[in-house]
């Protein structure tokens, strides 16, 4: 036991990514025994450093029986599904991206419970990652009956992956939650995502503007998406199939790039013609998780302030090496 948790066995699917990896650290801290799984592909850069810690298995995530037989190796009692990918190579106009959306994040989901609902012992609880691009970016339809739209093929596959681990849960009796992530920034985060690149191209010299400075974006810190995982994770059997882990205060992409600008040194650059006014990707936290206590911490200005301290070391140093990131 470390302060005051009770150690468990936990599985975390998607523990060397960006988010996983903060998990994988935290379930550590409290002493649980962790078993990660990943892509015979993934680099696993994040956790390289504490592989000694932990269990690493590498396998087809849509394998049922390699999962199987990952799973009798150390039941877990806690299950964390965190692997998807966001972006696709294939071309929009033909649809191709769609079918391999569904295949690379609904496929493996699909595998995964199936496998954890032949175990003998089935796992107190599943908490899945969804995001807020399940729901509509359009104000008009967001006040709407049909709030679940999603507008990109990731968003799609992720929406599709949310309603079939209720439906499981519902057949399996297994308490499982999907927790809608609004966008996460956070210290090892790809360069390919809004905070870490403007704040990449800060400390180069060249401070970003993006293309739509009046689209507004909910952010929360990777700290507080930890926070929110294991306090769901606490709680799946009295929680709904899906909860926001979310601020519901959206900030304006154009303030936020003048914001790092500022952060690291710069004038702000001059914003583009006014666009992207209707594109809004914010919910509100769901009621039952503050009602557990959760609230987000760590404010824009820390959470800014402590990836540029990220950045800034891993440019210095060895200890953040540049890899592709997952």
């Amino acid at each position: 036991m470390v302060r005051g948790f009770v150690m468990v066995n936990v599985l975390i699917v998607g523990g060397a990514g960006f988010i996983g990896s903060h998990l994988v650290r935290d379930c550590l801290s409290r002493g649980d025994k962790v078993t990660v799984l990943t892509r015979a592909s993934t680099d696993i850069w994040r956790i390289e450093d504490i592989l000694d810690r932990l269990t690493l298995v590498r396998l087809n995530l849509t394998d049922t029986e390699a999962l199987m037989t990952a799973l009798r190796h150390q039941p877990p009692q806690r299950v964390f599904l965190l692997g998807a990918v966001t972006r696709f190579a294939t071309a929009n106009n033909d649809l191709a991206d769609v079918a391999e959306a569904m295949r690379v994040n609904l496929d493996p989901l699909r595998a995964i419970l199936e496998a954890l609902g032949r175990m003998d012992v089935p796992p107190q609880s599943v908490v899945r990652t969804g995001t807020l691009a399940e729901l509509s970016s359009d104000p008009g339809i967001a006040r709407s009956a049909t709030r679940e739209w999603p507008e990109t093929t990731y968003g799609l596959s992720i929406l599709a992956g949310t309603h079939y681990l209720r439906i499981w849960r519902d057949r399996c009796g297994i308490p499982a939650v999907t927790a809608r992530l609004s966008l996460t920034y956070g210290g090892g985060q790809s360069p390919d995502f809004l905070v870490p690149g403007a704040i990449r191209q800060g400390l180069a010299g060249t401070p970003m503007m993006p293309r739509q400075p009046d689209a507004r974006r909910d952010l929360i810190h990777v700290d507080d998406v930890i926070e929110a995982l294991q306090l769901v994770a606490d709680n799946a059997d009295r929680l709904p199939p899906v909860v926001n882990v979310s601020t519901g205060r959206p900030i304006r992409t154009g303030d936020l790039a003048a914001r790092i600008a500022r952060l690291t040194g710069h004038k702000p650059p001059p914003e583009p013609a006014k666009t992207g006014a209707g594109n809004r990707v914010s919910a509100p936290p769901s009621k039952e998780l503050r009602a557990l206590g959760w609230r987000p911490r760590v404010s824009l200005q820390q959470g800014l302030r402590q990836v540029i301290a990220w950045e800034r070391a891993r440019k210095t140093d060895n200890r953040h090496p540049e890899r592709r990131s997952a």
